[in-house]
This record gives C-alpha cells, sequence and structure tokens, in this order.
C-alpha cells in the first residue's frame, strides 16, 4: 500500500450509533494484536472499535478477552451490524457465543484460504481507486502501511515485514470491507433488531 493511496482517503464521517455496519475481526491471544474494526454500509468508513496491541518491550502478554467481548457486544447494541467477518483460530469459542448472542450475521472467515486472497485483491484495488475512506486512525494507518503484499499462485497473501510489526487491524479491515462488499452484493435491506442487555 503506498502512503499516500492511504493517506487521500482520510474523511472527517464518523460513526453515528444506529448507523448500519459490518464488522471485520482478527485476533490473537498472546504477544501480537487483535482487532475489531466497523465498515459503514453506505459510505465503506473504516473505523477501529478496538485494537489490542502487545506493548513493546514486554515479554510475556494476553489479549484481554474480557475486553474485546465488550467491544463486540458494545458495537451490536450501538450500531445495527449486518454482517460479521470473524477470524476464527484461537477464538473460536468466542466467535461461536456471539452467534448465539446475536445471530447468524456472525460468520467465521478463516484468512488462510483462497477465498480471502479474493477479498484481500479487492481492498487494494478499492483503496487504489480511492473508494475507501477511513476515518485516519494512526493505528489502523500503522498496520495497513505495515502489511506487505507477497504474490502466490492465485492471488496475494499479506505478511508482515519484520516479527516486531502489528497488521491485524489491517486484516480486519480488508474483513469488514469484504463483509460490506457481500452484504451490498446480496442486496441487503435493514431488518428490525432486538437490542440485547448485558
Amino acid at each position: 500500500m503506498r502512503p499516500e493511496d492511504w493517506d487521500a482517503l482520510v474523511s472527517m464521517a464518523a460513526l453515528d450509533r444506529g448507523d448500519v455496519i459490518c464488522l471485520g475481526f482478527d485476533g490473537s491471544r498472546y504477544n501480537d494484536a487483535t482487532a475489531l474494526i466497523a465498515c459503514r454500509l453506505d459510505d465503506g468508513l473504516l473505523t477501529p472499535l478496538g485494537v489490542w496491541e502487545a506493548p513493546r518491550g514486554l515479554r510475556e502478554w494476553e489479549v484481554p478477552a474480557g475486553e474485546v467481548d465488550a467491544a463486540v457486544a458494545h458495537a451490536f447494541n450501538t450500531y445495527r451490524v449486518a454482517r460479521a467477518y470473524c477470524d476464527p483460530p484461537l477464538w473460536q469459542t468466542e466467535i461461536d457465543s456471539w452467534a448465539r448472542d446475536f445471530g447468524d450475521v456472525v460468520v467465521r472467515y478463516p484468512t488462510n484460504r483462497s477465498r480471502f486472497m479474493g477479498a484481500l485483491e479487492r481492498f487494494r484495488t478499492d483503496v487504489a481507486s480511492g473508494v475507501v475512506p477511513h476515518d485516519g486512525s494512526e493505528t489502523l494507518t500503522r498496520h495497513v502501511l505495515n502489511a506487505q503484499v507477497r504474490e502466490v499462485r492465485g492471488g496475494y497473501w499479506l505478511e508482515k515485514a519484520t516479527a516486531s510489526d502489528k497488521i491485524d487491524a489491517a486484516i480486519a479491515g480488508v474483513l469488514a470491507y469484504e463483509a460490506r462488499s457481500d452484504v451490498l452484493a446480496s442486496g441487503w435491506r435493514p431488518r428490525s433488531r432486538v437490542p440485547v442487555s448485558f
């Protein structure tokens, strides 16, 4: 991703309560990062709803799973979530719980499959075309610019330039954007939802 292409897409817009959004979730458990990113359905605005990163220099660190769970619940109770694509490794139990609590809009979306290559290609193409607005978050920007695209047979793959780089928010952003694209392609219309209380 060229920094100038990404920086040109900063938007002053912000999410509002009740907006229809899609979610992307990519998580680790230890010594890395976990991210929950929203993508607004009507304009594609990407906004981090939570990014948890291992502090630099700390040898042992675990993602605060309770905070992640609370952020997901807050997203569903604040916005109208049309779909949530969640990368399952190490979070299978939580993702199953979210599906029970919030319905079939919560979908397992493994990023180690060829399907993700298509999502990544769409994201790269649309950023280059100038149609992926984002809120200018420093963390999301850093993760996007850390992500290195490597061509593989049949498509692309994302990897880190160095072991200390974080790219989880970039992956979650791609998942949120792909969820939005799939929802729009399906002709989705809003449905009423019953608020979940905790």
